[in-house]
């Protein structure tokens, strides 16, 4: 079973975010405040609430300050579950699972496709141009290949156009199973595992992780 936590972010208020952003550890206070719009810094702050609130729900004893990221920026911490964040429009959403997986979520506004179609592999590029809707085929492909390199715990920092993401993409002898769906009506959703698992969906109140903040 896969738990999908998600919030979103319109009703809350730049004064909570204020006294949220209290509750953590000085050099991740520092991290977001680096962020460009107080939106992006928002979703990033909820989002390491989100994973706090959780592990504090499952009874486990837990602390930003053991927050760590990968060599390629992957974040995680150790005793606690396995981990992926993220972001987009209005929601932030984390997913929870025993075991590496990649969680990817994009609000599906409207884009020039062909501009930023080499950014794939040439079959998804292939089975974007022959759809009849391309602008969903692309938020497909997208959130993919992003679930995907963020399982594997890579990033974009590594290339996104050498990995074909439409079936079971492999990576060092191990095969992964990648799920999509369209979420809130307005978003594309892609979760990336060892194996097909029941997603969980819960919407969480930003109280709940404010409060959970606040216990130290």
């Amino acid at each position: 079973m896969i738990d999908i936590w998600y919030i979103n972010i319109k009703n809350y208020s730049n004064e909570s975010y204020a006294e949220d952003l209290k509750g953590l550890p000085k050099g991740m206070q520092q991290e977001l405040q680096r962020q460009n719009s107080i939106q992006e810094k928002k979703l990033k702050l909820l989002g390491r609430l989100i994973v706090r609130f959780y592990e504090h729900e499952k009874g486990r004893d837990f602390s930003l300050k053991h927050w760590k990221l990968g060599e390629f920026g992957k974040p995680y911490v150790e005793g606690a579950a396995h981990f992926s964040i993220s972001h987009s429009g209005d929601i932030v959403a984390v997913a929870f699972a025993s075991d590496e997986l990649g969680l990817d979520l994009e609000k599906c506004v409207s884009l020039d496709v062909q501009s930023i179609s080499n950014y794939v592999h040439p079959e998804e590029r292939n089975y974007i141009s022959q759809s009849e809707d391309k602008l969903t085929s692309w938020f497909y492909v997208w959130t993919r290949k992003e679930a995907f390199l963020k399982a594997i715990g890579r990033g974009l920092q590594t290339g996104t156009n050498q990995e074909n993401c439409l079936e079971s993409p492999t990576w060092k002898g191990e095969t992964w199973s990648i799920h999509s769906e369209v979420f809130l009506e307005e978003y594309a959703l892609a979760l990336c595992t060892h194996n097909k698992q029941t997603l969980v969906y819960r919407e969480i109140d930003p109280s709940f992780v404010s409060e959970a903040n606040s216990l130290g």
